[in-house]
C-alpha cells in the first residue's frame, strides 16, 4: 500500500507563505481548512528546518473564543465576574424566558428563537430594531428581553455580545493589536465579526475571491440578477476543463462518483480527489455504506475521510446506551423490546440465541404495540426455564424494575443524575462483553466528556426529574458531533463550504439540481421578510444565494484539475432540471471519465459474491421416525397449494413474524368464539334442548359461557381487561351466536357424541393428527 505521508497539500501553501512568514493570523471559516493550512504549512518548514513556531491559524469562532479568554486572562473589568453563555445553558434559559411571556410557549421555539437572536447580534441588530407585521415578532421581541434579564441576573453575555467586548478590547488596546490578518475561504462575515476584525488590526486583507468581497460592505448584496440571464454569469470559457453528467437519480449519482473516485485512486494513490455532496449530513450514512462496498468490490483498501460527522446521540454504541436508560419509562414500543434482545451493547448479549428467539416470538404473540419492563421480564422468565445463564440478566432486570417507580419520582441535580445514568447503565454491563473497535472507543470516551459537560449544568441552580434529564442529556449529545479520527486519505467526501478552498486533482460535485443550488431563500419565521432583505440577512435573498452558489463553484474550478458537475434527472416521481449555473458547461457520458467501469443505475451495487450461498437438493426425503411434521390436515391443503410453503411451515416449522394489532387480533377472536361454544355444547348435547327452550332462556343462557370465556382469556390478553371493552366483545360473541344457533336449529335432529376428539390418520408414511371440533350424531 502506498505511505499516505506522501500525499500533496490539501491547500496551495503559496498564497499564504508571506503573511505565515510576517507572524500575521490566518482566520478561516471552519476548522478543517485551519487543520489543513497549519499542515500544509508544517509540510514545508519541516524540509527546510527542524523546528518552527506554531502558525497562528484559526476558524474564526476558535479565534473570537481564544480573545475572550484572554480578556480573562488579564483580568479586564469589562469581563470580571462575567461569562459567556453556551450549549445547554444557553437551551435552558431560552426556555425559561418563552415560559415566563407565555405560558403555552413550547421548547421546540427555543432553538429558532436562540438562532434568530444570535443572527440579529451578528449583524449589529437589536430585537427592537426589527419592525413590521409579522404576527410572531411581538412574541419573539417579548422572549429576547426575558431572556436578556435572566442573563444579566446570572452574570452572563451572549456569543454576540461577547464579540462587542472584545472589539472595544482592542481598540482601549486591552488586547494587543495584531500585526495583520489575512482571510481566506469566506463566503459570508456578519458584520459584527468583521467589526473585530477591522478593530484587531489595521492590515486586513484577503487572500481569495470571495473573502475579498467580503471586506466590502457595499457589495455583500449581489447584484439583481433576472433568471432568463443566468447564463450570463458563467461562460463557456470560464470553465474550459469543467463538465457535467446527467445521472439517472440520486442513488444512481453518488455511485458513480465513489465508483469514479476509487477508479482513479487505484489508477495513482498519491492524487488528491474529493466528491462535494451538497446535503451531506443527511446523506452520510448512505455514502459509507456505497464506499464500504465499493472498496471491497474493488479489493482495495484505505481511508476515506468525511467532513461530516454523525450526532453523537446517532452512533450505535450511543444510542443502545439511551435505550437502556429508557427502561425507566413507563412502556415502550414492541419493535424497542425486540432490538434489546438482540444489541450487543447489554447483559442481554449474553443469553442463548434461542432463548432470545423464544422470548420475541412471547412478545409477539401478545399482540400489543406497547409493553412495559416487568412484560419484557417475564418474558424472559417463561422461556428461561432451566437455563442458568439468565439468572444474572433476571436479577438486573428485577432490580431496575423494583427501583423504576422511585426513580421517576425523584428530584435530583445533573450530577446527581449522571452518576445513576453510569450505574445503570453498568448494571446492564454498557457497552457489553466484546472488545470495542476503535471507533467505538472514540465515541465512548466522548460521551464521557458528553457527561461531564452535562454535571456543569449544576450550576443552574435547580433539580429536575428523570424525564427532563434525559431530555437535556438527549438535546445535548444529539448536538454534539462526533468525528472519527482517520489518518490522512486521498479521497476526501466534504460538504460545500467544507471544501471550499480545498485544491484537489479531481473533484465531483453531486446534486446540482435547480431547487439545490443555489440554494432556496429559507426566510426567518419569527422576523419580516422586509426587515431580513434589507439588512442582507442569511439566506434572505435569492442574488445573494445565487453569488455564493456562483463563488463556490469558481472555487472548486480553480483548485481542481478535473471538475466533473452532476445532478440528477429525477428524485423518485419528481423530475428535476439542472442548475441554471451548468446551462454553458459541456455535457460528458459517464463512459469517457471511467472507461473501465460500466454505469449502473442499481444504488445498491452489485451482491458480492461471498454473500451468497447457493444449495441444489432434488429431493428432502422423510424420516418419520426422527422426523414428525408439525400440522394436521393443514399439511394436506398446504401442500396442494404451495409445495415450498409447506416444506417450509411442517417440515422446517417456520412461522410468519405475528405483528401486534389493535384490539383482538382475528385469530383470538376465532379462539374465544372457540371455547365460547365449546362451553355451551357442553351442557346442552342435543339439538332437542335448543328447540325446546325459549329464545328468551337461550339469549340468557349464553351470558354465563360468554363472561366465563372472557375472564380467562383476559389474563394473558390486556384490551380484555378494561370493562368497556370487554362488554363490547361479549356483545359480539352473543350476536355471532344467537346467528349461528338460528342455522343450527333448521338441521335435522342430532345429539353430539364427541368435543375435541384427537384422531390419527396414516396416509402412506405420513401421520396426519386430527382435533375434531364436534361430532354429530344424526337421525
Amino acid at each position: 500500500m502506498t505511505e499516505l505521508n506522501h500525499l500533496t497539500p490539501l491547500i496551495n501553501i503559496a498564497l499564504f507563505a508571506s503573511a505565515l512568514g510576517d507572524k500575521k493570523t490566518i482566520l478561516v471559516p471552519n476548522q478543517r481548512l485551519a487543520i489543513q493550512i497549519t499542515r500544509a504549512w508544517g509540510t514545508t518548514q519541516l524540509a527546510e528546518k527542524g523546528a518552527w513556531l506554531a502558525p497562528s491559524v484559526y476558524a474564526i469562532d476558535n479565534w473570537l473564543t481564544h480573545c475572550w479568554d484572554e480578556l480573562h486572562d488579564v483580568h479586564a473589568p469589562e469581563v470580571s465576574g462575567w461569562a459567556r453563555v453556551s450549549g445547554a445553558h444557553n437551551q435552558y434559559y431560552w426556555e425559561r424566558a418563552i415560559h415566563s411571556c407565555d405560558s403555552d410557549g413550547r421548547d421546540r421555539h427555543a432553538k429558532l428563537a436562540q438562532n434568530t437572536y444570535d443572527t440579529l447580534t451578528k449583524w449589529e441588530l437589536s430585537p427592537n430594531h426589527a419592525q413590521g407585521d409579522s404576527p410572531s415578532l411581538p412574541y419573539f421581541k417579548r422572549w429576547s428581553s426575558a431572556y436578556e434579564q435572566l442573563l444579566k441576573k446570572n452574570k452572563l453575555v451572549s456569543h454576540g455580545r461577547s464579540w462587542e467586548i472584545i472589539a472595544n478590547a482592542f481598540q482601549q488596546q486591552r488586547l494587543t493589536s495584531l500585526k495583520g490578518i489575512c482571510i481566506y475561504g469566506f463566503q459570508t462575515i456578519p458584520p459584527l465579526q468583521l467589526r473585530v476584525m477591522k478593530a484587531a488590526t489595521l492590515d486586513l486583507i484577503a487572500l481569495d475571491r470571495g473573502s475579498s468581497t467580503c471586506l466590502d460592505t457595499k457589495k455583500m448584496t449581489a447584484p439583481k440578477t433576472d433568471t432568463h440571464a443566468l447564463s450570463e454569469v458563467q461562460s463557456v470559457e470560464a470553465f474550459p476543463h469543467a463538465r457535467k453528467l446527467r445521472c439517472v437519480d440520486g442513488d444512481a449519482e453518488l455511485v458513480q462518483a465513489v465508483r469514479w473516485a476509487i477508479h482513479h485512486v487505484k489508477e495513482n494513490p498519491l492524487q488528491r480527489i474529493g466528491i462535494v455532496v451538497p446535503d451531506l449530513n443527511q446523506q452520510i450514512n448512505q455514502l459509507q455504506r456505497i464506499v464500504d462496498r465499493t472498496l471491497k468490490t474493488e479489493s482495495i483498501n484505505i481511508p476515506v475521510n468525511f467532513s461530516a460527522g454523525t450526532p453523537l446521540a446517532r452512533t450505535p454504541i450511543i444510542a443502545a446506551a439511551f435505550k437502556l436508560l429508557a427502561f425507566y419509562e413507563n412502556q415502550k414500543p414492541l419493535n424497542f423490546w425486540i432490538q434489546q434482545l438482540y444489541s450487543p451493547y447489554s447483559c442481554i448479549d449474553s443469553l442463548p440465541l434461542s432463548l432470545r428467539v423464544d422470548t420475541e416470538r412471547r412478545l409477539r404473540k401478545s399482540g400489543r404495540f406497547n409493553l412495559r419492563l416487568d412484560d419484557f421480564c417475564k418474558a424472559i422468565s417463561r422461556s428461561a426455564t432451566d437455563i442458568p445463564e439468565t439468572k444474572e440478566v433476571e436479577l438486573s432486570l428485577a432490580e431496575i424494575q423494583d427501583n423504576r417507580p422511585q426513580v421517576q419520582r425523584a428530584r435530583k441535580t445533573f450530577s446527581a443524575w449522571s452518576r445513576m445514568f453510569k450505574e445503570h447503565l453498568a448494571q446492564l454491563q454498557w457497552p457489553g462483553y466484546r472488545v470495542l473497535d476503535s471507533l467505538e472507543y472514540q465515541q465512548n470516551r466522548q460521551w464521557e466528556q458528553l457527561l461531564e459537560n452535562f454535571c456543569r449544568l449544576d450550576t443552574l441552580g435547580i433539580e429536575v426529574g428523570i424525564s427532563r434529564a434525559l431530555k437535556v442529556l438527549t438535546t445535548m449529545a444529539l448536538e454534539e458531533t462526533f468525528h472519527a479520527q482517520t489518518p490522512d486519505a486521498p479521497l476526501q467526501i466534504l460538504g460545500l463550504l467544507e471544501a471550499a478552498g480545498l485544491c484537489f486533482h479531481r473533484l465531483w460535485v453531486v446534486g446540482l439540481e435547480r431547487n439545490n443550488f443555489p440554494k432556496l431563500i429559507a426566510i426567518n419565521p419569527l422576523l419580516p421578510a422586509e426587515f431580513q432583505r434589507k439588512y442582507a440577512m442569511p439566506h434572505s435573498e435569492v442574488e445573494r444565494e445565487l453569488w455564493i452558489a456562483n463563488t463556490l463553484l469558481q472555487g472548486f474550478y480553480d483548485n481542481s484539475q478535473q471538475l466533473i458537475l452532476s445532478f440528477p434527472q429525477r428524485r423518485g416521481e419528481e423530475l428535476l432540471e439542472e442548475s441554471p449555473l451548468l446551462w454553458t458547461v459541456a455535457p460528458i457520458e459517464y463512459a469517457q471519465i471511467v472507461p473501465t467501469i460500466e454505469p449502473t443505475n442499481d444504488p445498491k451495487g452489485a451482491v458480492p459474491k461471498d454473500h451468497c450461498h447457493w444449495s441444489k437438493e432434488s429431493n428432502v426425503p422423510l424420516n418419520a421416525r426422527s422426523e414428525k411434521p408439525r400440522g394436521g390436515a393443514s399439511i394436506l391443503r398446504n401442500q396442494a397449494i404451495c409445495p415450498l410453503n409447506a416444506f417450509a411451515i411442517h417440515r422446517l416449522l417456520l412461522e410468519p413474524i405475528e405483528n401486534p394489532c389493535q384490539g383482538l387480533s382475528a385469530l383470538q377472536r376465532g379462539t374465544l368464539l372457540h371455547q365460547a361454544m365449546l362451553d355451551i355444547w357442553s351442557k346442552w348435547r342435543s339439538s332437542d334442548y335448543l328447540r325446546q327452550t325459549p329464545d328468551s332462556v337461550i339469549a340468557e343462557q349464553l351470558n354465563a359461557p360468554i363472561k366465563n370465556t372472557l375472564w380467562k382469556a383476559s389474563k394473558e390478553i390486556h384490551c380484555l381487561r378494561g370493562p368497556r371493552y370487554r362488554q363490547m366483545e361479549h356483545s359480539r360473541l352473543h350476536k355471532l351466536i344467537t346467528q349461528w344457533l338460528e342455522i343450527e336449529k333448521q338441521r335435522d335432529p342430532f345429539e353430539v357424541s364427541h368435543l375435541e376428539q384427537m384422531a390419527c390418520i396414516k396416509l402412506g408414511g405420513l401421520t396426519l393428527r386430527l382435533a375434531l371440533d364436534r361430532i354429530d350424531q344424526v337421525g
